[in-house]
């Protein structure tokens, strides 16, 4: 409390003078409110605009670097952490003050919109799902395009691992913008995937158990 620190007595005085007015006194404690509220509305926005920015750009920034499965990995961990942040903020069982920071920011004039890091949030999870589908289906192309079913064959299991992570992480981003009545128009082309992988997990379990003739097949394709 400002105003209390501020109350200071004058030596030698009756009736006691202090150094600062109670205009400035009042003035130092509206000040320092505003600053509080300034830095609780700033850290709301650091918190979800960086976790969101992380995992709207994960994908693009891993791929051709690394195996699908090395990103789908690292891609989830920045979901839950960009999940961790927006409930920190928004849920009122994490953050019983939010609603008391907005209504003193109002009161003091400070900016306190937070529809924009909430639209950049979703703006996230939408486009890690569709980099995800987009992902799964460079697997599905690369297994498909081998000309020799022993080399399709060796990438099944991989290819069988890269869809069944992608559609989870899919359903998941999925469920999350629905939870937060945003469009997640992801159904079809998640169908059109889990359709294909009927093929492919075909060939992953042939791989498994195959016991040679793959020559002969090779030669027939």
């Amino acid at each position: 409390d400002w105003n209390a620190r501020l109350t200071i007595k004058k030596k030698n005085t009756n009736p006691p003078e202090y150094h600062f007015s109670e205009a400035e006194r009042a003035l130092a404690q509206r000040a320092h409110e505003r600053l509080l509220s300034i830095v609780a509305v700033a850290t709301y926005y650091r918190r979800v605009s960086q976790t969101s920015t992380e995992l709207e750009g994960m994908v693009k920034k891993l791929r051709g670097a690394n195996e699908p499965t090395s990103i789908l990995e690292r891609l989830e961990a920045a979901e839950a952490e960009a999940a961790r942040a927006y409930a920190v903020v928004f849920d009122p069982a994490l953050n019983p003050t939010l609603s008391f920071e907005l209504s003193r920011a109002k009161r003091l004039h400070v900016p306190s919109d937070l529809s924009p890091i909430q639209e950049a949030y979703t703006r996230a999870l939408t486009v890690a799902a569709k980099d995800t589908l987009a992902l799964v289906k460079s697997a599905l192309v690369a297994c498909n395009k081998e000309k020799k079913l022993f080399l399709k064959r060796t990438r099944a299991p991989a290819t069988l691992s890269t869809i069944d992570h992608g559609a989870h992480m899919v359903e998941s981003l999925g469920k999350t913008l629905q939870a937060l009545n945003a469009p997640a128009p992801f159904e079809d082309e998640l169908s059109a995937i889990m359709h294909e992988r009927v093929a492919i997990a075909a060939l992953a379990s042939e791989a498994q158990g195959n016991g040679g003739g793959d020559d002969e097949e090779d030669d027939a394709v």
